[in-house]
C-alpha cells in the first residue's frame, strides 16, 4: 500500500532492477484499524514476476485466509503471535507441509513465544518496530530487544531468518543490523510519494551491503 497501484508493474520492475528479491503484501481488515491490499494481487505478481511473495495477515480471523493466500501463490505467510490459537496453528502447519514458509509476527510490546514459534514450524520471526496497521508510524526502540532475541533463536537454528517490519530507513538501519536483523520490509521510507526511489533504497541498504554492521 506504499506504492502507487496504478503504476505498480513499472514500480516492481524498477525494484527488481535495484536488487529487490521479494515483495511484502499487507492484507489488513478493520481489526487492525485499516484496509490493505486485495489477496488477488498475490497471484498477479506471481504470474508476471519471479519474486518471492510474503503475505502479512493483519486480519481478525487469519485461519480463514491462510489456505487462500497459499493457493494464490504466497511463498511466506506471516501471522501475528497474539492471534495464533489452536485453529490458526493447525492451518499454519498444514500450509508448511504444503511448501509454505511460516513467519510469526511479534509486536514491540510483546516478547517472543519460542514454544509457539516451534509449534507452527516457523522459519522466520518478523519483529514489528512500529504499531501495526499503517504506513509512516514512528519507530519503537524497545523492539530492538525482540530482534536480539530472535537472532539468538536463529543462531540456535530454531528459525532461519530475522525480519524487521516498520520504520526501516537510513536513520534506523544501523541499529537494526546491530541488533541482529538481516531481512527488512521497506515501506514509506523507500517509496517517497508512493514511488520507488533507487536513491532512498540504496541509502537504506548500503550499510548491510558494505558490511559496516554485522
Amino acid at each position: 500500500m506504499c506504492l502507487d497501484q496504478v503504476t505498480l508493474h513499472g514500480q516492481i520492475e524498477r525494484m527488481i532492477g535495484a536488487g529487490v528479491k521479494a515483495v511484502h503484501i499487507d492484507l489488513i481488515d478493520p481489526h487492525y484499524g485499516n484496509l490493505g491490499l486485495p489477496p488477488t494481487l498475490i497471484a498477479d505478481i506471481k504470474e508476471h514476476f519471479d519474486l518471492t511473495v510474503e503475505t502479512h495477515l493483519m486480519v481478525g480471523r487469519p485461519a480463514e485466509y491462510v489456505y487462500e493466500v497459499r493457493l494464490l501463490g504466497s511463498d511466506r505467510i506471516l501471522v501475528h503471535q497474539s492471534q495464533i490459537d489452536e485453529a490458526v496453528a493447525e492451518v499454519l502447519v498444514q500450509a508448511s507441509e504444503n511448501g509454505a514458509q511460516i513467519g510469526v509476527v511479534v509486536n514491540a510490546d510483546q516478547r517472543i513465544d519460542v514454544d509457539l514459534a516451534e509449534s507452527v514450524t516457523a522459519s522466520q520471526i518478523t519483529v514489528m518496530t512500529v504499531r501495526p496497521g499503517g504506513a509512516g508510524r514512528p519507530f519503537i526502540a524497545s523492539a530492538l530487544q525482540n530482534i536480539a532475541d530472535a537472532d539468538t533463536l536463529r543462531q540456535r537454528r530454531v528459525i532461519e531468518r530475522v525480519e524487521v517490519d516498520g520504520a526501516v530507513g537510513a536513520r534506523t538501519i544501523g541499529q537494526l543490523l546491530d541488533a541482529g536483523a538481516h531481512q527488512f520490509v521497506l515501506g514509506s521510507s523507500a517509496f517517497k510519494n508512493r514511488r520507488f526511489s533507487e536513491q532512498e533504497y540504496h541509502d537504506i541498504v548500503a550499510p548491510a551491503l558494505v558490511g559496516t554492521h554485522r
